[in-house]
């Protein structure tokens, strides 16, 4: 859980406000389709936030694993 509000408070701080909303709100919906705060989506946006990632490559990452393997 730590590492969830960190990442939150990262993409809040970084991110203007209609990327960040779309950001936690995508993060929310993943974590509570796959239950895991430890998806391959999530370790990979937050690899690609380190990066200075934009938050249209973040959100791209995200996704996949809803829809099956990545």
């Amino acid at each position: 859980m730590a590492d969830d509000s960190l990442f939150i408070e990262r993409i809040k701080h970084t991110f203007q406000a209609a990327d960040a909303d779309l950001l936690t709100r995508t993060h929310a919906y993943t974590q509570e389709k796959l239950c895991d705060g430890n998806s391959a989506g999530y370790k990979a946006a937050n690899l690609l936030f380190d990066q200075d990632a934009d938050a249209t490559t973040m959100l791209a990452r995200c996704w996949p694993p809803l829809f099956g393997k990545t």
